[in-house]
């Protein structure tokens, strides 16, 4: 799939029409993934492709969400019950004490591993997200 150009400040049109073709990509490629969810019998590798058509949802989500709320991207602001709530979810993450699964899970079937890796990945990547947004709580 190919990315939008970053753009320098809020979303003009030019970008909110890249924006829109970028929907529709993701909106695409998760249905081919779910179709091909339906077509495999293994368990895993349905899993493989749910998670992927899952997060081509969410990318569409994301983007669908810029473009509806264009006019406060430039503007950014926090409101105080985000704040709140993301004040507790960066300490329920400094308190989890995860492990790597995928250290953890000795396995040699390909698409469990990959599935393992995802979820690690996915744990490290809430982190650096609360951690970036942490710094705009004035705490």
């Amino acid at each position: 799939i190919r990315r939008p150009p970053r753009s320098t400040q809020g979303v003009s049109s030019a970008a909110s029409d890249v924006y829109k073709r970028q929907v529709n990509a993701e909106l695409q490629e998760a249905k081919i993934s779910l179709e091909m969810a339906n077509k495999v019998d293994d368990g895993f590798g349905k899993l493989l492709f749910k998670g992927i058509a899952s997060d081509s949802i969410r990318h569409a989500e994301i983007i669908s969400q810029i473009i509806r709320d264009k006019d406060t991207v430039e503007k950014f602001e926090l409101d105080k019950k985000l704040k709140k709530f993301l004040k507790q979810m960066i300490e329920e993450e400094e308190n989890a004490s995860e492990q790597s699964l995928i250290k953890i899970v000795k396995t040699k079937h390909p698409a469990v591993r990959v599935l393992l890796q995802s979820v690690d990945q996915d744990e490290i990547k809430h982190k650096k997200m609360l951690k970036s947004l942490s710094r705009h709580l004035d705490i």
